[in-house]
C-alpha cells in the first residue's frame, strides 16, 4: 500500500461497526461526509474488484476505493440501506409475487453481470446477500467468491462458496460458469418458497423450476439467466390462470357465504359457527340503561351488524375492501391501517342510522 493509497483512505473515518468478526464497518467521508461501508479482505479476487470499479451497474453497490497490501485488501463501497432476503425469510414477511419479483430482478442483475466480457460470475447467491431496500429495489452484494469466467478450464483452482448454495463445480466437479450462479439461483428460489409455505400455498410449477435450476451436470440447467427468467414468466402465466380457474369456481353461490363458510374444511367452518353463534348471544345479552323494548331490541341489532361489518371487512367479503383504497396497499401497516378506517366508517354509519331512527321513533 503506497502513501498515495494510504492518503485517500484517511480521508474516512469509522462511525460504527456492522461485523466486528468479518472487519465490516459503516465509515463517513470527511469532507463530503457521505457513509460508506469499509471491509477489510483476507480472501478475495484483486481482478473482481477492480473490474467492478470501472463499472456502473445498476443492482450492486458502487465502489469507492480498493487498495491491497500485506496479504489483505481495503473496501470502500457504497452503504445500501434495506433488509437482507434472510431477514425477510426469518420475519416471514415474503409472498409468493414478492419471491417471483425478487428473482427476475435477480435475474436482470446477474445478466448484466454475465454479459461482461469476460463474464463475471458471482458464485455466493444466498439471502444473506441480497438486500431489498426501502424502495423495493433489489441490491446484489459481497463479491469475495466471484470470479471471472475461464472458458476450457478443467476445474476451479480455489473451492469456495457457502455450503448448501454452492454448485457441485464449486467442489471440483468441473469449473465455476454462469450456470454456477443458476444452480445458487435454483437453491434460492427453493430456500424461499419453503419458508412461506406454511402461511401461503405455494404453486408446485416451482419445483420444475428448481430442479432445472439444480441439476448436477450443468449442461442440463437452464443455459442463461434470461432462460431462468422467461421460465419465471412462464410460471406466472401458469399462477394467473390457475387463480382465474379457482375464482371462477367459486364465482357460484359460494362466494356469498360469509367469512368462514367459504372455504370446504368442515372444522374451520363449525369454528366459524361457533363464533358468529358468540357474537349474537352477545349482542342479544346487552343492555342499555333506561332502555326498553323496541329501541332495546334495536340496539341489539346495531351491535351485532357492527360485530358482524367487523368481520365482513377483515374477510373482505365480497371485495368490499375495495372501498378504502388504503387496504390494497402492499405494506402490511398500511393495509391494515386501511382496514381500520373502514371499520371505523361503516361503524359510524350504522350508529348514526340507529340515531336517526330511534329518534323518529
Amino acid at each position: 500500500m503506497n502513501l498515495e493509497d494510504r492518503l485517500s483512505l484517511s480521508y474516512y473515518h469509522e462511525i460504527a461497526v456492522l461485523n466486528k468478526e468479518h472487519h465490516i464497518s459503516v465509515v463517513q467521508h470527511r469532507e463530503t461526509k457521505k457513509i460508506y461501508v469499509k471491509k477489510i479482505l483476507t480472501v478475495y479476487n484483486g481482478e473482481i474488484y477492480r473490474r467492478l470499479q470501472k463499472l456502473d451497474l445498476e443492482g450492486i453497490p458502487k465502489i469507492r476505493e480498493f487498495v491491497e497490501g500485506e496479504g489483505q485488501a481495503v473496501l470502500i463501497e457504497e452503504y445500501i440501506s434495506g433488509d437482507t432476503l434472510q431477514e425477510k425469510m426469518d420475519a416471514c414477511r415474503l409472498t409468493e409475487k414478492d419471491i417471483r419479483r425478487y428473482i427476475k430482478e435477480l435475474c436482470r442483475i446477474l445478466n448484466s453481470l454475465h454479459q461482461q466480457e469476460p463474464p463475471v460470475i458471482h458464485r455466493d447467491i444466498k439471502p444473506s446477500n441480497i438486500i431489498i431496500t426501502p424502495e423495493e429495489r433489489v441490491v446484489l452484494i459481497d463479491f469475495n467468491a466471484a470470479k471471472s469466467y475461464t472458458p476450457g478450464k478443467a476445474e476451479d483452482t480455489m473451492l469456495i462458496g457457502t455450503k448448501g448454495f454452492a454448485a457441485p463445480e464449486q467442489y471440483g466437479f468441473g469449473s465455476s460458469s454462469p450456470l454456477t450462479d443458476i444452480y445458487g439461483m435454483g437453491v434460492l428460489i427453493r430456500e424461499l418458497t419453503a419458508k412461506i409455505r406454511v402461511y401461503e400455498k405455494i404453486p408446485d410449477v416451482y419445483e420444475k423450476v428448481i430442479r432445472r435450476c439444480t441439476q448436477m451436470n450443468p449442461k442440463d440447467r437452464y443455459q442463461s439467466v434470461q432462460e431462468l427468467a422467461n421460465a419465471l414468466g412462464e410460471t406466472h402465466d401458469y399462477i394467473e390462470r390457475d387463480r382465474k380457474n379457482q375464482n371462477q369456481r367459486t364465482d357460484g353461490w359460494r362466494k356469498y357465504c360469509p367469512p368462514g363458510f367459504r372455504t370446504p374444511v368442515l372444522w374451520k367452518k363449525f369454528l366459524s359457527f361457533a363464533g358468529y353463534f358468540v357474537l349474537f348471544s352477545i349482542a342479544m345479552s346487552l343492555t342499555v340503561e333506561r332502555t326498553y323494548g323496541l329501541p332495546l331490541w334495536l340496539n341489539r341489532f346495531c351491535f351485532w351488524l357492527c360485530a358482524l361489518s367487523l368481520v365482513f371487512v377483515g374477510g373482505d367479503y365480497l371485495g368490499i375492501q375495495k372501498l378504502m383504497p388504503l387496504c390494497g396497499s402492499k405494506k402490511r401497516p398500511v393495509h391494515y391501517l386501511g382496514i381500520f378506517l373502514l371499520d371505523t366508517c361503516l361503524v359510524f354509519l350504522l350508529l348514526l342510522l340507529l340515531e336517526v331512527i330511534l329518534r323518529v321513533i
